[in-house]
Order: C-alpha cells, then structure tokens, then sequence
C-alpha cells in the first residue's frame, strides 16, 4: 500500500502505556520508515511525541 503513496503527514505518534502514562507510538517510527522511501514524508513536530523526533 505504501508504494501509491505520494506524501505522508505524520501528527503526535503517542499511546498509552500499560499504567495509564502516555509515551511515544513506536510504530509511528515503523510506518516512518515504510514511507521514507516512496513519499514525501512531513513530520509535524509542533504536535510532540513521536512526530517531534521525527
């Protein structure tokens, strides 16, 4: 599916762990990865989490 893709927009990329905390979405980082080299990828860091290390 990643191969018709022209852009990728990725926002927060957070969950919640198993005591309620929120952390970082790991398989935001996953899915990064698969687009980097089909699309353009867009990371919006002002949203925080994964996005800002992005």
């Amino acid at each position: 599916m990643t191969k018709d893709i022209k852009n990728s927009i990725f926002i927060y990329g957070k969950k919640l762990n198993e005591s309620g905390k929120k952390i970082q979405a790991t398989g935001m980082l996953e899915e990064f990865y698969n687009s980097k080299g089909n699309a353009y990828v867009i990371p919006i860091g002002a949203t925080g989490y994964m996005a800002e290390n992005l």
